[in-house]
């Protein structure tokens, strides 16, 4: 591997993590604003997303040439995920705990595992089986031991729909690496989020009598911080250094390395909101390091990328 090549995986994983543990922060301001309405916050986001994305094709910032491909491969997995996979998180949320949300996303290593082995036959070693558990239980762990619980099935059912939704997307997203460049990808996926997410809540205001909301909402600037972060932050960065490193890595290493984003927004939450850090939080995120580090680790010829773009 170059080490150029390895520099930009490594920034790309930060960035991922990062600004995706920051997203529960900005997401928890947003849906202070919007409790009654959740779905704006998404369909917020990814308008500003698109608008800006449109933005800089426009003015050449970043280079999208469409023209001739055959799109249906993405806008099928754009389906997946954000579309399905947003909307059952978001709801799985309002029906569960924290600590129940995170204990049932954090299977989504596994989930993706799984699927990637039998999808794209992308098979980890044998010993990498025991770092991708030891960081999904370093995520289990925490929320284990957060002792929240609302027990609903429901929302249970609907959380692990979510995670098997993001997972599927995860594979799509590999598979599609092949004929499109990440920033394709990331369009693609923005553009379709606004137009479904931004549908659905137009089409609720308009059913609730309430549509002046849809508009005066965004007059909050603490609102308008949070979902300028999500859009720039998590949609358009976030997005393109998660599928830049489909087009390099295994989506099972991939799946690992999200799982820093739990330990990001546990310090987010410490160093915003004066969160108060405990023992178990220290123990599951040396586990998810651990994991994450031994899942990633390949010495020698195990450490090239998988393949170029």
């Amino acid at each position: 591997m170059k080490m150029n090549d390895r520099a930009k995986i490594i920034i790309a994983a930060f960035l991922m993590a990062t600004l995706f543990g920051f997203s529960f922060l900005a997401s928890k301001i947003g849906l202070n604003t919007l409790k009654e309405n959740p779905i704006d916050l998404i369909a917020y986001r990814f308008l500003f997303a698109a608008i800006i994305l449109y933005g800089l094709k426009s003015f050449g910032v970043i280079k999208i040439d469409l023209r001739g491909k055959d799109l249906r491969p993405i806008l099928f997995m754009s389906m997946f995920y954000p579309v399905l996979s947003f909307t059952f998180e978001i709801t799985g949320i309002n029906m569960t705990s924290s600590a129940e949300s995170g204990i049932i996303i954090s299977f989504y290593p596994i989930l993706t595992t799984i699927l990637g082995m039998i999808v794209l036959k992308e098979f980890p070693q044998k010993n990498k089986f025991f770092f991708i558990f030891l960081s999904m239980f370093g995520v289990f762990f925490i929320n284990v031991m957060q002792k929240e619980a609302e027990y609903s099935i429901a929302g249970y059912i609907i959380l692990m729909f979510s995670v098997l939704f993001t997972s599927i997307q995860a594979v799509l997203t590999r598979r599609a690496s092949l004929r499109f460049k990440p920033q394709e990808i990331t369009y693609i996926m923005i553009i379709t989020g606004a137009i479904v997410f931004n549908t659905v809540s137009l089409i609720t205001h308009l059913a609730n009598n309430s549509l002046t909301h849809y508009f005066t909402a965004l007059v909050n600037i603490e609102l308008l911080a949070a979902i300028s972060y999500l859009a720039i932050g998590s949609s358009i960065i976030g997005f393109f250094s998660l599928n830049y490193l489909y087009s390099k890595l295994e989506v099972s290493r991939i799946s690992v390395l999200a799982n820093i984003a739990t330990i990001i927004s546990i310090f987010a939450g410490v160093l915003i909101l004066n969160e108060v850090l405990h023992w178990y939080h220290y123990i599951g995120a040396a586990m998810i390091l651990l994991g994450a580090y031994g899942a990633n680790y390949a010495p020698n010829q195990a450490a090239k990328i998988i393949r170029q773009v």
